[in-house]
C-alpha cells in the first residue's frame, strides 16, 4: 500500500508498524533541534520507525547516530528504515528500555518525541500506549538518565511536548543543570493558539538563549513559509 511509506528528498520511511506514524512535529523537531552545532554522537530516544534519526544523519554527515525503541514492531521498522536509507552505516538501532541503557557517557546530543499522555486516551493495544503514555518514559527518570549519557561540557536535548507540560520539563531540566537555550512554538495556522513547543537545553551556560515561532499552514494544504523554511532539506514539493 502506499501508505505504508512516507517519502522525503534523500530517504523513504515505512510506518505501517510503528504505533505512531510520521507526523508534524517528528519533521519539525528533525528539522530544528541542534540548529548551528556540530554534534559527533547522536541519540534518538523512543525513534519508532526511526525518522529524526534518519533527518538528523541527513543533517549532521559526520555523526552516528543511535536510536532506541521499546516497542518490537517500531524497532524492527526502523531497523528496516536504517538498512534502506543512504546512511545506514551511521545509524543503528537498540532494542529496549532507555531508562536502562546498559552504556555510559557517550553522546553530545539526545532527542526524543516523549509520551505525554498522563493516564487518558488509554488504548487497548499497549504499544500504542508504550508510544503515548508517560509512565512509559517519566520525565523525572528521563532527565536522570539523560544526564548520565552525556558526553562533554556542550551536550545538549531537544524534545516537542503539548503546552501543558512545558512547565514540569522546564523545572526538571533545571533541578538536572540543564539550561534552556532554544524555545519555538508551534502553531497549527496563523490564527490558532500555540499548540506544541520545541524545547532545545544545553549544560552549557554561556549560550544565549533564542526564541522563535513557526507556523505549519496558512489555510487547509498551504504550508506557511514558515514551516517551508526548517523542513525544506527534507518534504517534497507538492
Amino acid at each position: 500500500m502506499r501508505d505504508d511509506f512516507f517519502t522525503f528528498k534523500q530517504f523513504k520511511v515505512r510506518h505501517r508498524d510503528a504505533a505512531m506514524k510520521v507526523g508534524t512535529d517528528a519533521v519539525l523537531l528533525g528539522s530544528w533541534a541542534f540548529e548551528g552545532a556540530y554534534p559527533q554522537r547522536i541519540l534518538d530516544v523512543g525513534t519508532g520507525c526511526g525518522l529524526m534519526a534518519l533527518m538528523l544523519a541527513q543533517r549532521f554527515a559526520e555523526a552516528q547516530v543511535s536510536a532506541i525503541e521499546l516497542e518490537e514492531k517500531a524497532m524492527l521498522e526502523a531497523q528496516f528504515n536504517f538498512e534502506q536509507s543512504p546512511f545506514s552505516e551511521r545509524l543503528n538501532v537498540h532494542f529496549g528500555d532507555f531508562l536502562k541503557w546498559p552504556g555510559s557517557a557517550n553522546f553530545d546530543a539526545i532527542v526524543c518525541n516523549p509520551p505525554y499522555f498522563q493516564n487518558k486516551l488509554s488504548s487497548s493495544f499497549e504499544e500504542r500506549n508504550m508510544a503515548r503514555q508517560e509512565r512509559f518514559l517519566p520525565p523525572h527518570d528521563f532527565w536522570k538518565k539523560a544526564k548520565s549519557l552525556m558526553l562533554g561540557d556542550v551536550g545538549r536535548i531537544a524534545v516537542v511536548l503539548p503546552i501543558d507540560r512545558m512547565g514540569a520539563w522546564e523545572e526538571l531540566a533545571q533541578e538536572d543543570g540543564f539550561h534552556l537555550h532554544r524555545k519555538c512554538w508551534i502553531k497549527g495556522n496563523a490564527a490558532s493558539s500555540v499548540s506544541r513547543v520545541m524545547l532545545e537545553w544545553t549544560n552549557a551556560r554561556q549560550l544565549e538563549f533564542e526564541e522563535m515561532e513557526v507556523v505549519v499552514e496558512d489555510e487547509r494544504g498551504v504550508l506557511n513559509a514558515s514551516y517551508q523554511g526548517w523542513t525544506k532539506s527534507f518534504l517534497l514539493e507538492k
